[in-house]
């Protein structure tokens, strides 16, 4: 049997799509650079992806800031300056659509899931968009300064807030809201983008970190702090014989634990556990994340 393929020429058709003004800033700013390279597009009725990537020669770092991740802020220092986001408003947007999403009584399930997923959308959104503004501005300062990023090996916190932990319910769906590990992405690709160089502690390197003094390495105490509202967060060194701040000492020792994986560090990783400054005490910037502008 003989077949026979017929060839059509296909009109071409040109179509005006409108690229966000963050896209516009990429394609045009890097259309001369030989190392910048367009992959792929993407198109579906909805949105248009475009996969880029460039060559980044990676930042000699001479120093590392340590990031602390929590429900309610961002904390990120060394043992000089540390600066301290507020994200409590994440926080309030996951209780507000909980308490919107579990006002709904009608009995029809694709009229309630098409409203679940609205919300949810729309809380993810607001969410990521202000952890968006934190993780820029974290980069920017890394650039400025210098400085390899400092991570916590955190995956296992899922494990103390699971069902049958002795924790209520709004506990729980408090604690499953928190996203500490879309702040980590966000972080680590805009690392990447600009050659920050990141470190990942493991779980034994993590060990202790907002419960160790990193001026004389002893173990701080709480001396009933938990229970006044002013020092909640406070933890109390009998060799330093001074309140410090958990998160704050959390970041500082992220930041020396970090030192020995640098090129250019000296020394080995007992002798960067001990800050040695006397009575030096680290700048405390504190920024309210939701009011942070966007550069």
């Amino acid at each position: 049997m003989k077949v026979t393929f017929s060839r059509y020429r296909l009109e071409t058709q040109y179509f005006e799509i409108l690229l966000n003004h963050h896209a516009r800033e990429i394609l045009c700013n890097h259309e001369n650079n030989s190392t910048f390279k367009v992959n792929s597009f993407v198109l579906t009725p909805d949105h248009l992806s475009i996969s880029y990537s460039k060559d980044v020669p990676e930042v000699q770092c001479k120093n590392t800031t340590g990031i602390d991740r929590n429900l309610r802020n961002v904390t990120v220092g060394d043992c000089n300056q540390v600066v301290q986001y507020d994200i409590a408003k994440a926080v309030r947007i996951a209780e507000n659509t909980k308490s919107i999403v579990s006002s709904f009584k009608r009995n029809d399930h694709r009229i309630r899931k098409k409203l679940y997923s609205k919300y949810g959308t729309r809380r993810k959104n607001r969410v990521n968009q202000m952890l968006h503004k934190v993780s820029k501005d974290i980069v920017q300062h890394a650039v400025q300064r210098k400085h390899a990023l400092v991570f916590e090996d955190i995956r296992y916190i899922r494990k103390m807030y699971q069902k049958g932990n002795w924790q209520g319910k709004k506990r729980r769906g408090t604690m499953n809201g928190w996203s500490f590990s879309e702040i980590k992405c966000q972080i680590e690709y805009k690392s990447r983008w600009s050659g920050i160089p990141i470190i990942q502690l493991s779980k034994s390197d993590t060990r202790g970190t907002s419960t160790l003094c990193p001026r004389c390495g002893k173990r701080l105490q709480d001396k009933g702090a938990w229970n006044d509202p002013i020092r909640k967060r406070e933890l109390w060194c009998d060799t330093c014989q001074r309140w410090q701040d958990r998160d704050v000492i959390a970041v500082m020792n992220q930041s020396l634990r970090g030192l020995p994986r640098l090129g250019s560090s000296k020394g080995d990783a007992g002798e960067a556990m001990k800050w040695n400054v006397d009575n030096a005490l680290p700048l405390i910037l504190r920024v309210d994340a939701s009011k942070l502008q966007s550069v």
